[in-house]
């Protein structure tokens, strides 16, 4: 006889919502933006996959910003990316991408590679 599951609490208090465009992400401290591809967004936070070997570590600061592009599928939905967030979580799969969950930051604003205070 098999007992009923643990029904895990939501961890956010918004459902994310399924997206796919291309979008820049740099990590505090390196030169050049990476290219990724976000999965889902909420107002607080994100899920993206980057290349293994470009993954940002877990607790990076990282700068977001619009890949320009005259492809829909690239740019669509990536105006209104906030310009940082937090990693909250990287998962280790045994493939050539990582799935990256990330916290939005409020109060800074500006495209990426802009000069600002780091708050």
């Amino acid at each position: 006889m098999s007992q009923p599951s643990a029904v895990q609490p939501e961890r956010r208090g918004e459902a994310r919502r399924p997206a796919a465009f291309g979008f820049w992400f740099r990590p505090s401290g390196r030169e050049q933006p990476v290219a990724a591809w976000m999965l889902n967004l909420s107002t607080r936070g994100a899920a993206f996959l980057a290349a293994a070997e470009d993954a940002p570590d877990v607790g990076e600061r990282l700068e977001l910003g619009e890949m320009h592009s005259a492809n829909r599928s690239v740019r669509e939905a990536a105006a209104g990316l906030p310009s940082h967030a937090r990693v909250l979580r990287v998962d280790d799969p045994d493939t050539p991408t990582r799935r990256v969950a990330v916290r939005f930051e409020t109060g800074v604003s500006g495209p990426l590679g802009a000069d600002r205070p780091d708050d």
